[in-house]
């Protein structure tokens, strides 16, 4: 417990600086363009990130580091952007019985404009819109029926409900953004076709762990010691890893971490009803390799210094180098001491799960992050030994 506290008390000192700092401006050069009067352009810094999800809002500033932001429901907005990159329009999209107006991601703005949003309101991801007209939702199921009655007119597209249409326009971005294009390369030009890729998607990212560990190899061994506590060991921790990034909250982390444990316990015991006793004393030390598979979810949005997570995982290990001795003392006994070494098998084979949290630091020289995750592997032996582990302290870096 000292040493929980301890590292706690070292995290918290770590982190202190970039806490401080850990709401810097996520706003990116960008533009708005109101729905009332003046219905102009206004140029500033946009944060765009909630926009298409169910808060449905774009932040604006004037200036960088202006003390205070707008914000500006769809309602209040016809556009917004950040340049090349996102692209935001207002339309009346259909909410329960109603009409009411969202943001849409563009993807395609053309003769025909294809959108995209991630608010979870309705069966629809995606929406389509023919120049002039209104945007159609693209519901799962429908999209064929859909996409003949907006796209009409181009001989080079068909959309008759046949197995090769279906497994030709599956419910799915690529699929719909390939149609709409097809639609206006068939179109006069009467508006210049364009294409947004929209916000950067979080990349696949490698690191490498260096920390320090606590931990205790217990041996529930009957009757000898029997759910006995071994002392524990501090050892160094250290690994790779790599961040599949399933989104900007969600991810999968593979690792090669290596560890070391050191342990010794004593039982005394009395013979019988004299007053002789013996001592019995394990000593173990073993090193093993973990390869955990861990699912980690980050809380805070993407853009801000300090990104806080909490993670959850299994693991499988092999054990290597380890000696485990088993040390027989009799005092008082036939007059003198007697002693006996016996070696113990520690087992090859680990397989266990594990829970943390931790937080990662996006500083000018790269992303560093710092973490305490608690380990519990059983061995392969009959009698079910463990190894439970506390990283205290585990400092990573990772290339962005």
């Amino acid at each position: 417990m000292y040493l929980v506290k301890r590292a706690t008390i070292w995290l918290v000192g770590f982190l202190a600086p970039g806490m401080a700092v850990a709401q810097t401006s996520v706003f990116q050069p960008g533009y708005v363009i109101r729905a009332e009067a003046p219905a102009d352009t206004i140029r500033g810094y946009v944060d765009t990130f909630f926009a298409v999800e169910k808060k449905g809002v774009i932040m604006f500033r004037t200036t960088q580091d202006a003390a205070t932001a707008q914000t500006f429901t769809a309602a209040q907005l016809t556009a917004a952007g950040t340049g090349t990159q996102e692209v935001y329009v207002t339309r009346q999209i259909p909410i329960g019985d109603s009409l009411q107006p969202r943001f849409l991601r563009v993807v395609v703005r053309g003769e025909a404009s294809l959108f995209i949003t991630e608010s979870g309101e309705q069966r629809a991801r995606f929406f389509i819109e023919r120049q002039g007209g209104q945007a159609m939702p693209l519901r799962r199921g429908q999209q064929l029926q859909v996409l003949n009655s907006v796209l009409a007119g181009c001989l080079a597209l068909d959309f008759a409900d046949t197995p090769a249409n279906n497994r030709a326009y599956r419910y799915q971005l690529d699929d719909f953004k390939q149609a709409v294009q097809k639609y206006n390369a068939c179109k006069p030009a009467q508006q210049r076709e364009q294409l947004f890729s929209g916000p950067p998607k979080p990349g696949n990212q490698v690191g490498m762990r260096l920390g320090v560990q606590n931990s205790q190899l217990y041996y529930p061994d009957e009757p000898i010691f029997y759910n006995q506590k071994p002392t524990s060991g501090l050892s160094p921790a250290l690994g790779v890893f790599v961040k599949f990034n399933l989104g900007h909250r969600v991810a999968i982390v593979p690792e090669l971490l290596y560890g070391r444990s050191n342990n010794s316990f004593s039982v005394v015991k009395r013979v019988g009803a004299t007053s002789f006793y013996y001592t019995n004393t394990m000593e173990t030390q073993a090193s093993y390799v973990r390869l955990p598979l861990t699912l980690r979810y980050t809380f805070s949005r993407p853009g801000r210094l300090l990104r806080p997570y909490i993670e959850v995982g299994g693991a499988g290990g092999l054990v290597f180098g380890a000696q485990s001795l088993f040390i027989l003392v009799n005092s008082e006994l036939a007059g003198g001491t007697l002693g006996r070494t016996q070696k113990y098998s520690v087992g090859r084979n680990l397989l266990g799960y594990h829970g943390g949290a931790g937080v990662d630091f996006y500083s000018p020289i790269g992303i560093w992050g710092c973490q305490s995750v608690w380990r519990n592997y059983f061995l392969s032996t009959p009698t079910k030994r463990k190894i439970s582990v506390l990283t205290i302290v585990s400092i990573s870096t990772i290339s962005s």
